[in-house]
């Protein structure tokens, strides 16, 4: 068959236009895909980054909270006392007994958390007893290094300070005051922490991925602690650029040359500089691993974070589809080519054909097309159906987050254009695994249902806008749209009641000792001129208020924006 015809150069020419418009169009999606994927990749960073850094946080306010409570034991109170009346009168024997009682006391103390030293430091700042021994009867090294927190100490607050060692070195210290009986600090107690501990196994808990790290580091850009690589031969980029494998220990691992040159050394100085970064473009970390990552300082703290993980397990997922496209776009020329010369062999035999199959498809359009009648009733009857199924959730006959999100989104610009306020409650189950231990999931899911069908026959949401919805396993989710204070504090206060009046049995809720049912923590947030937040800012707040519920112990109703637990409010 010759292809020199005008029909034949005619459909070459319509391929090619194809294809071309095919790899063209696979190129623009690629390259937004290659954006998504680093934009996906750069918010779970940040995910990591900020959750590492609350939790070192609350690491370091309970440390504060034992050192502070270990002041408040009289025993040691009179200890303390006696020792620095003996040791200001030179009462060498009675000092010597006493430092031993008190090494003996605070040594088991201080072992309990792997500590390193303690220092009992009198007002003037002398140091009167430690278990190293070194500095006693001197001015305490944290007197004149870090002065302005050291006086805090004695006006009764506890503090966290970090301070340079010599060299690239870091030292960390809880200080808190002992008080006498009439509450005025005469002495403190300085507990040197060590960062290798519990500091080093919340940042390697707190990862990305399989290839992932966190690590904390100072001023000096050297690691305060492990990173999951610090004790095994890794490849290291030293200062002159070359490659160095050796095992190393986290306190000689320097994440930026000392010149602050190279790319880490960049973003370490950004970072204190109080910028709180995010790369997303690769770059050489101080293991030579080309990375992704985001970075930031504490000033409050002394020290700095950083959440990465290795280019290539991040933008994994991108390269997986890119190289799928390249297949798919390859066979798909390749098929084209093919299918065209197949057409045109065919395409005499297939008129021919087509003739013979005319006759036969007419009959049988009749029979189909009553067949397709009765399948589109089918249809629509299964559409209804399944439009049901999206947007109800299968255990609790209520809502499910797919259509709360939609609904919210939709209520949210009504309430921005008419100026009214929106509120989202969030409440879920206490000690629900507790209960699914005890009474199996079965029973987990009736409690489920018994919740659900509460919500949905007491009246919580019968208002216009107004909507319940399971936001996902134990947990839910009220929308109350131009709602005022008390009429959210009325319904949040009105959930916690019907669940306590539901009394689900649950033995091992730690909630009360005296009540022993299924009960449930609530927090809400209410906004209006919305404006200037969104609809993800408001969940935000409400899950924030709900997890203040839980800390101040349950069973309880939490305002986000006063902080404060909301008692019953009679009159709405």
């Amino acid at each position: 068959m010759a292809l020199s015809n005008k029909p034949v150069k005619f459909s070459l020419l319509i391929i090619s236009i194809f294809i071309i418009f095919v790899i063209s169009f696979a190129q623009f999606g690629l390259e937004r895909l290659k954006g998504y994927t680093k934009e996906s990749v750069r918010e779970k960073l940040q995910t990591v980054l900020i959750s590492n850094h609350k939790t070192i946080h609350i690491w370091i306010d309970q440390r504060k909270s034992d050192v502070t409570n270990l002041t408040r034991n009289v025993e040691l109170v009179n200890l303390v006392s006696n020792l620095i009346y003996e040791h200001q009168g030179r009462i060498k024997p009675l000092y010597v007994s006493t430092v031993s009682q008190l090494k003996k006391y605070l040594s088991s103390e201080i072992n309990v958390n792997s500590d390193v030293e303690f220092y009992v430091v009198s007002k003037n700042g002398r140091t009167v007893a430690s278990n190293q021994g070194g500095q006693v009867g001197k001015i305490n090294f944290l007197q004149t290094q870090a002065r302005e927190d050291f006086n805090r100490v004695f006006k009764g607050e506890s503090v966290f300070i970090s301070l340079a060692d010599s060299g690239d070195t870091y030292n960390y210290f809880i200080v808190s005051p002992i008080l006498n009986q009439r509450g005025v600090s005469f002495a403190a107690i300085v507990v040197k922490i060590d960062p290798s501990i519990e500091f080093s196994s919340i940042t390697n808990l707190g990862r990305l991925g399989v290839s992932g790290e966190t690590y904390a580091f100072n001023k000096t850009g050297v690691l305060i602690t492990e990173t999951r690589f610090s004790n095994i031969a890794e490849v290291h980029i030293n200062d002159s650029g070359n490659d160095t494998k050796d095992k190393v220990s986290f306190f000689d691992i320097k994440i930026a040359s000392d010149s602050g040159e190279n790319e880490s050394g960049s973003r370490l100085k950004r970072a204190i500089e109080g910028d709180a970064s995010f790369y997303i473009d690769d770059y050489r970390n101080y293991r030579g691993a080309n990375v992704m990552g985001a970075w930031l300082w504490d000033d409050e703290l002394g020290f700095g974070l950083a959440t990465e993980i290795v280019f290539s397990e991040g933008m994994q997922s991108y390269h997986e589809i890119k190289n799928i496209i390249i297949i798919v776009l390859c066979l798909t020329a390749l098929l084209s080519i093919i299918l065209f010369v197949l057409i045109q062999i065919s395409q005499k035999d297939s008129e021919r054909k087509l003739k013979k199959a005319y006759a036969l498809l007419e009959q049988r359009v009749i029979e189909r097309t009553k067949e397709l009648q009765g399948a589109k009733d089918n249809l629509v009857k299964v559409n209804k159906e399944l439009e049901t199924l999206s947007t109800i959730d299968g255990l609790t006959d209520v809502f499910n987050r797919r259509y709360f999100d939609l609904h919210l989104d939709k209520e949210w610009k009504h309430c921005v254009r008419d100026e009214k306020s929106i509120t989202i409650i969030m409440f879920d189950i206490d000690c629900f695994k507790n209960y699914n231990d005890t009474y199996g999931h079965q029973k987990g899911d009736e409690c489920l249902k018994a919740i659900g069908h509460m919500l949905k026959t007491s009246g919580l949401a019968n208002r216009p806008g107004d909507l319940v919805a399971r936001y996902g396993g134990e947990e839910f989710i009220i929308l109350l749209v131009d709602a005022s204070i008390k009429y959210a504090a009325y319904i949040s206060n009105k959930v916690r009641n019907c669940i306590r009046e539901l009394k689900i049995p649950h033995e091992t809720s730690i909630v009360s000792d005296d009540f022993k049912f299924v009960t449930v923590s609530l927090g809400y947030a209410r906004l209006i001129n919305e404006g200037n937040y969104s609809p993800a800012d408001l969940i935000k707040f409400a899950d924030e208020a709900l997890y203040l519920a839980k800390a101040q112990g349950r069973d309880c109703v939490i305002d986000y924006f006063s902080g404060k637990e909301v008692s019953e409010v009679a009159v709405i």
